[in-house]
């Protein structure tokens, strides 16, 4: 394992080097040690893990001053509990150390929902006021398509694509404000967060 002596070939990694992929799959690997996980979510967790790091530029993160494998063992058992592959009774047993990291990543989590809460408000208030409105009685007022295309003296298929259009507006600008401000794998996993716009509290935005 590489210690804080050592150096590690993040931009080999980050630039696709067979050799240095491999030196971090064995790091990895190792990384996953102590986790009490199957073979599949073992294997799941070292897919994913791979790719936040080296595609979504996770490992450029990483501070050579401290020891990569710690890091590493912090990061993937953040990512097995973002990933939910621990069963309730592993979660149970986990160490203080890990019980912390956990708390934290709730932390991250709730920080995150916020982030992008603000940076759809200011997408919602950057939008045309009819790609709003459509957004508004659709998703807010529970309008159904018949209804806004009576509404609008359009047809439901006009109707629908309008508002396919505003919602991927909205998403597209909202990936652009974020990816300013972290990896593409983080904006990601932030828009996982949530199902719908109301989820993040964004009716008076809508409004």
């Amino acid at each position: 394992m590489t210690t804080v002596t050592e150096t590690f070939p993040v931009e080999g990694c980050l630039g696709g080097e067979p050799a240095a992929l491999a030196r971090l799959d064995t790091e990895l690997l190792a990384a996953t040690a102590g986790l009490k996980l199957g073979a599949a979510a073992r294997d799941e967790l070292l897919q994913v893990a791979r790719e936040r790091l080296v595609v979504g530029g996770k490992l450029k993160t990483w501070s050579a001053r401290g020891p990569l494998s710690a890091w590493l063992r912090m990061v993937v058992t953040r990512l097995a509990a973002e990933l939910e592959l621990f069963t309730s009774r592993d979660s149970a047993s986990l160490s203080p150390e890990l019980i912390a990291g956990n708390l934290e990543l709730e932390v991250m989590r709730a920080d995150g929902r916020e982030k992008l809460a603000q940076t759809l408000r200011a997408v919602f208030a950057s939008l045309p006021s009819q790609e709003r409105a459509f957004l508004r009685l659709h998703d807010l007022h529970g309008l159904t398509l018949d209804q806004l295309a009576a509404m609008y003296g359009e047809s439901r298929s006009s109707v629908h694509r309008r508002l396919m259009q505003a919602r991927a507006r909205v998403l597209s600008l909202t990936r652009a404000r974020l990816g300013a401000q972290m990896t593409p794998a983080d904006v990601e996993s932030l828009l996982g967060m949530t199902k719908s716009w109301l989820d993040l509290g964004l009716e008076s935005a809508l409004g």
